[in-house]
């Protein structure tokens, strides 16, 4: 009866330090899913916004490219009607 009673007790042991294990490895992985997932995040964001500082320059390059003219012009404009 003894036996039975320690191989019992050995056997639980073992189906909980299994447990255990398999907790701690899927909240480590778990971890990593995030630690991956905030990383992308950052990444991204980033990324973002270099594009929206590009599309800015852009922006203001096309801005001062067409400008109108500041200073009026003295040269007479001729009326083909």
């Amino acid at each position: 009866m003894e036996e039975i009673r320690t191989q019992w007790q050995r056997e639980k042991a073992d189906r909980n330090r299994s447990v255990k294990e398999q907790a701690e490895a899927t909240e480590k992985q778990r971890q990593r899913e995030k630690e991956e997932y905030e990383y992308t995040l950052k990444n991204e964001l980033a990324c973002e916004k270099v594009q929206d500082i590009a599309n800015r320059a852009v922006t203001s390059a096309r801005r001062e490219s067409y400008s109108a003219p500041v200073h009026p012009s003295n040269i007479p404009v001729r009326d083909e009607s």
